[in-house]
């Protein structure tokens, strides 16, 4: 799980859903997505994102390591944790590796839920968790934590 990466403030005649990656964002998502390259860990093959520039200029950064597609989903913008709860659900059942990038405090509230404590997820944060049993299956306190990255940590 992903919160995107940093973005632009709100400017007064575009709207939150278009706002992209300011410098930072882009700058923390070029040192995770090296970072990921780099790691001895299966690489995820299928990454969902909200529709959002600022997720999908994330997913985008974050495929290009993974060497995957991003699935985009309007219904994903600022969704709440059931909402994102039933997208991972329907994740395909062949599919081993997944992440969902999204946006707070949505995806905050889902690794709540699914790790059975408080998360909190600062602009590209990652949270990495081992899922029991089948996408399907996937249930509150289902999963556990393996690690959290936040990019300020990265070299």
């Amino acid at each position: 799980m992903i919160r995107h990466g940093h973005a632009k403030s709100d400017q007064p005649f575009s709207r939150d859903f278009e706002r992209p990656l300011n410098e930072r964002g882009l700058e923390d998502l070029g040192r995770t997505a090296a970072w990921l390259a780099g790691l001895a860990l299966p690489k995820v093959t299928w990454l969902w994102s909200s529709s959002a520039a600022r997720t999908q200029a994330t997913a985008q950064g974050l495929a290009t390591a993974w060497r995957c597609e991003p699935v985009a989903l309007d219904q994903l913008y600022l969704a709440s944790r059931t909402t994102l709860l039933d997208t991972l659900q329907s994740t395909p059942p062949d599919i081993q590796h997944a992440a969902l990038v999204g946006h707070n405090p949505g995806i905050s509230d889902l690794a709540t839920l699914l790790g059975g404590h408080a998360v909190e997820f600062p602009t590209l944060g990652l949270l990495r968790l081992s899922v029991q049993g089948d996408w399907c299956d996937l249930r509150p306190e289902g999963c556990t934590i393996l690690c959290q990255m936040i990019p300020k940590t990265l070299p």
